[in-house]
């Protein structure tokens, strides 16, 4: 996709479009289009197609048939496309196609060096195919000595050791693409005063030229994943007054130097050089040390970035797996700090990871008072003075607003030492509504998710809420409190005050002070999805849940339970009153692993049906000595028989079981043979 803008817009193919930004609008649109009417497909297979900050998809696909008859077109078209072998060139070149072709694909394939020279004097357009696994192919100097009019050349995965000097003569020049090159030297690039893009992603260059200063009129420099590349002159990025696309990511060798620091007679370039790119729109840099930028810098206020990826520390998360295009990491970077020289990104991003965050305690009060309305993805990691993400108790005279974190999508805090709740006081109206993923791992002091205060009366719903993640939270009690309920509300983890109607996945491990997930009852609808549950270490928990609350889980897939201390699963809250049938039409899994104090899956003598499962393991449970039991008046009215596992009606209520792993003395019992 980004080739294709490249090529799009230095072939003029856009109508009066003379911005990058509106290009990549245009763009978008066209694929889409061309998709519907199957023309392109999306991309499948192993190649990567991770989004960009430009595109969601890196990458799209074209039928081999509308491949076909789109080459045949363009060949008869005025413009002339043509695709050919390199070893047909000699004696193509002799023909009236090859001097009228104003676009050519050139296949390379087991050759070491191209003829002397191309003579099509229209050509606009050439692009370089070598399918060598040797990438040594060798370009004469005279090659482009007669193609003055070439607007956009494609060199990728070539070595240009040494690089043609008839690259000099391309005065019309506006795209040169050197991705993947072995570069020797491209000081010659000055003469390329038409250029806009210049492309040296994943090449070995070393030092970029000073005479990248001299394109004037470059507005795309993209220079990822160069490993090799230390040494970026000074003044060279501040040269480029038109550029509006620059990227550095992956780069991580770059040698950026202080404001006013010298070294011998090497000065590499300044982070402070990007304020003078007025027309910047998208920025992808990586900085390891976060004291490049002075304390007083407003650096960022003066741009006007639409996208960015902008990583500073010394890991560079990136989290590429957001479809998103305003992404920040800033890692050991002191929060006062932080709020002058990257508010306006702070405000503005829609991926924000912050790891070794220190002096801050309440996150939206102290770095953005508008509440992250475009944030959607928001992680914290290794922050030891953080108390609370959002603080609105009435002890602060500031309020939040409505839509604080109101397109939050996935929340993940992790090793927040000091962290006692994630909200703290009135949750506002709008907020953490699209919340879909919430993760919460390894914070020592959390006692509870969310806080609110006693007259708070709302019933507390997360309508998009779809994975629930809790992890090595030792003092965990309650997922929602109100400070008046006391004792009472923490008797279950879910009070009748949560509705999570839209939950899929729930994962607890290591929760020390749960006793009991839910409440006898269930809210309507709460927890009516839920596909797949996980409890592992939780020492004081004795059940999982009540009839009346394993029977509203009509839609559970999965259910595994290791290491906890729960004597039975199922419990039967109205324990005078008879039993009906058990019954988990979807489940597939279950595993029950180093439960030692379990005795038996439900409490009370009744049956259970399985109609869907698949696997089943039962392994480490001291007191399961019996798996299954066909059920009996006998075994009513004898006390004295060994309780199993399992109660069953009949030998077939596991139709679908493919898989059992156990550790027993006896596997079924039936009482009449």
């Amino acid at each position: 996709m980004d080739r294709l803008l490249q090529f799009a817009m230095c072939l003029n193919l856009f109508e009066r479009t003379y911005s990058w930004e509106k290009a990549i609008n245009k763009l978008i649109t066209l694929v889409e289009n061309l998709k519907v009417s199957s023309l392109l497909l999306d991309h499948e297979g192993d190649g990567d197609d991770s989004s960009s900050l430009l595109f969601d998809h890196a990458f799209v696909r074209m039928h081999d048939v509308v491949r076909d008859v789109a080459r045949s077109i363009a060949s008869k078209d005025s413009h002339r496309f043509v695709v050919r072998e390199a070893v047909e060139l000699r004696e193509w070149q002799r023909t009236d196609e090859c001097r009228n072709c104003t676009r050519i694909s050139l296949i390379c394939r087991n050759m070491d060096e191209l003829p002397q020279g191309l003579v099509c004097p229209q050509l606009e357009f050439f692009l370089l195919n070598s399918s060598n696994d040797d990438p040594y192919l060798k370009i004469p100097d005279a090659f482009f000595q007669d193609t003055k009019q070439l607007r956009i050349l494609d060199l990728s995965e070539v070595s240009l050791t040494p690089s043609p000097s008839s690259l000099g003569f391309l005065s019309n020049l506006q795209t040169l693409r050197l991705n993947q090159c072995q570069i020797e030297d491209i000081t010659g690039i000055g003469e390329l005063k038409k250029l806009q893009v210049l492309s040296l992603a994943g090449s070995n260059i070393k030092q970029l030229p000073n005479e990248v200063a001299q394109l004037s009129d470059l507005r795309m420099l993209d220079l990822r994943n160069c490993d090799s590349l230390e040494v970026i002159p000074r003044n060279v990025i501040s040269s480029l007054s038109q550029l509006e696309y620059l990227s550095m990511k992956g780069s991580s060798s770059i040698e950026w130097e202080a404001e006013g620091f010298n070294r011998g007679e090497r000065i590499n370039a300044c982070l402070s050089e990007l304020k003078h790119l007025s027309g910047l729109r998208t920025l992808e840099v990586q900085v390891s040390d976060p004291s490049l930028f002075p304390e007083d810098d407003v650096l960022f206020e003066n741009l006007n970035l639409t996208r960015y990826s902008i990583a500073i520390g010394p890991y560079w998360t990136q989290y590429d797996e957001y479809k998103a295009s305003r992404r920040l990491t800033l890692e050991g970077v002191k929060s006062l700090y932080m709020v002058k020289c990257f508010s306006k990104l702070l405000k503005r991003s829609q991926v924000l990871y912050l790891w070794e965050l220190t002096d801050t305690e309440h996150v939206v009060y102290e770095l953005d008072k508008e509440g992250f309305v475009e944030l959607k993805y928001l992680t914290l990691q290794r922050c030891p003075t953080v108390q609370y993400i959002l603080h609105s108790s009435t002890s602060v005279e500031w309020v939040p607003p409505p839509n604080t974190f109101c397109m939050l999508e996935e929340l993940f805090l992790d090793g927040l030492d000091n962290l006692e709740a994630v909200c703290h006081g009135p949750i506002p109206m709008g907020s953490f509504g699209n919340l879909r993923r919430l993760e919460l791992w390894r914070c020592e002091r959390l006692k509870y998710v969310f806080s609110l205060p006693a007259q708070h009366g709302r019933e507390s719903a997360f309508p998009q809420l779809q994975h629930l993640e809790l992890r090595n939270l030792r003092e965990l009690i309650s997922f929602y409190s109100t400070r008046s309920s006391g004792t009472q509300e923490s008797m279950t983890f879910f009070s009748q005050q949560v509705a999570l109607p839209g939950l899929e996945s729930l994962y607890v491990d290591e929760l020390h002070n749960i006793r009991a997930l839910w409440p006898d009852q269930l809210p309507a609808n709460s927890f009516s999805k839920l596909r797949e549950l996980q409890v592992i270490g939780c020492n004081k928990l004795l059940n999982l849940f009540t009839i009346s609350v394993a029977s509203a889980l009509v839609q559970l897939e999965s259910l595994h339970i290791w290491d906890s201390g729960v004597e039975a699963i199922v419990v039967n809250e109205n324990e005078g009153e008879a039993a009906p049938l058990l019954l988990f039409p979807n489940l597939t899994s279950l595993t029950l692993w180093d439960l030692h104090q379990l005795k038996r899956f439900c409490s009370g003598r009744f049956s259970s049906s399985w109609p869907l499962l698949k696997k089943l393991k039962v392994d480490n449970c001291d007191k399961v000595e019996i798996l299954f039991q066909q059920i009996s008046l006998k075994c009513e009215l004898d006390n004295k028989i060994q309780q199993p596992l399992f109660w069953v009606e009949k030998v077939r209520v596991y139709p679908s079981l493919n898989f059992l792993n156990f550790i027993c003395y006896i596997i079924y019992l039936n009482l009449f043979n």
